[in-house]
C-alpha cells in the first residue's frame, strides 16, 4: 500500500548491471530458521504477514543499504542525520512492480514487512539503542496492519502535523526537501530521551525516474540458447520460507526473460538459466540505477565463469 505522503520528483536515471559478489550465497532453510528465532510471531499478525516479515529480514540482511545513503549531511550543514528513506524500495527502480512476483498475501504485506525489517536493521547497525526504536516500530507495524485491514480501500490518512523539534532545528522542512512523518517524530522523541547524541532522524523526499524507456537492459546467454528465469530476491526468500524449494518455477512466481528483448528491470534478483544440453546456472544479479548513463546495459548470463 502506497502512503499518501510519499512525494516524487522526476529526474532521468539509467541502469547498469554487474554480477553480485555474493551470487552463490543464497539463504538456506537453516539460515531462515535462525532469523525466525530472532523474529517472534506476534499475535496480531494477519495470515501471510509473518512469512513476509521473515523474507524481509533475510533480504535486508543480505542487501544492507550503504552507510553513505543512511547517514547524510544535516540540512543545516552541521553534522549528520539518519535518512530513513530508501529510494530503491520506494518505487524508484526500473522494473515492473516486483510484488507481481509474490503470492496475494505477500503482495498485500510485502511493503510494510520490508519497511519495518529495514528500519530495525538500520537503526541497530547505526548504534541506536533498541529501546529507541523497538516499541515504536512495533506500534507502527501494528497500526499499519490494523489500518490496512479495517479500511483497505480507503485513502491513507494524512501524517500528523505536529512539528518535530529536531526537524525544525535542522531546517529539515518540506520546503527544502524533507517530509514531516509521524514515525520519524516518534523515533526522534525516543532518541532525544534515551540517546540524544545519536544522529537526528529525517525522511527525505523520494526522487524517482522518468524517461525509463530509453535505458531498459537487454539480456542474453553465453552460449546462446539459454532459457532465463528471474525472481525478485525478496520474493525468493518469501518462497523459500513458504515452499521449501524456491527454485521450483511452478511453486514460486518466476518470470521468464526473453533474450534479446529489453526489459525495465532494476533491483536485486535471483536467476536460473537452463541450456538445451541440461546445463544450469544459478545465482543472484544486482541491476542498479546509475544517473547519467547514456546507454542501456547488455546483461550476459554465462554457462561458465561469472
Amino acid at each position: 500500500m502506497k502512503r499518501a505522503w510519499r512525494l516524487f520528483a522526476l529526474i532521468p536515471l539509467a541502469a547498469t548491471a554487474a554480477p553480485d559478489a555474493r551470487a552463490q550465497q543464497l539463504r538456506t532453510p537453516a539460515e531462515l530458521a535462525a532469523i525466525e528465532a530472532k523474529t517472534p510471531r506476534q499475535p496480531w499478525y494477519p495470515p501471510g504477514y509473518y512469512e513476509a516479515r521473515l523474507g524481509a529480514e533475510a533480504y535486508v540482511a543480505e542487501y544492507p543499504r550503504p552507510l553513505d545513503e543512511m547517514l547524510i549531511p544535516s540540512p543545516n550543514g552541521k553534522g549528520e542525520v539518519y535518512d530513513v528513506t530508501d529510494a530503491e524500495k520506494q518505487g524508484c527502480v526500473l522494473q515492473p512492480d516486483y510484488y507481481d512476483d509474490l503470492d496475494p498475501e505477500t503482495q498485500r504485506w510485502g511493503e510494510l514487512a520490508l519497511e519495518v525489517a529495514r528500519l530495525r536493521a538500520e537503526m541497530a547497525r547505526l548504534g541506536y539503542p533498541e529501546a529507541v526504536y523497538a516499541e515504536t516500530l512495533a506500534a507502527y507495524e501494528r497500526e499499519r496492519i490494523e489500518e490496512h485491514g479495517d479500511a483497505a480501500s480507503a485513502a491513507a490518512p494524512e501524517p500528523p502535523s505536529l512539528a518535530d523539534p529536531d526537524a525544525e532545528a535542522l531546517g529539515a522542512t518540506a520546503e527544502n526537501g524533507y517530509l514531516d512523518l509521524g514515525l520519524t517524530q516518534r523515533l526522534n522523541a525516543e532518541r532525544r530521551r534515551l540517546a540524544p547524541k545519536k544522529p537526528p532522524i529525517v525522511a527525505s523526499m523520494t526522487i524517482c525516474a522518468d524517461g525509463r524507456e530509453d535505458v531498459r537492459p537487454t539480456f542474453r546467454t553465453s552460449p546462446d540458447g539459454g532459457e532465463i528465469w528471474m525472481i525478485d530476491a525478496f520474493a525468493f526468500n518469501v518462497c523459500l520460507r513458504k515452499q521449501g524449494d524456491p527454485w521450483d518455477r511452478t511453486a514460486c512466481r518466476w518470470n521468464e526473460v526473453q533474450t534479446g528483448t529489453a526489459f525495465p528491470y532494476a533491483g536485486r534478483f535471483v536467476y536460473q538459466v537452463l541450456w538445451p544440453d541440461g546445463a544450469t546456472k544459478r545465482g543472484t544479479r544486482h541491476i542498479s540505477d546509475q544517473p547519467g548513463a547514456r546507454t542501456a546495459p547488455v546483461i550476459v548470463f554465462r554457462k561458465t565463469g561469472s
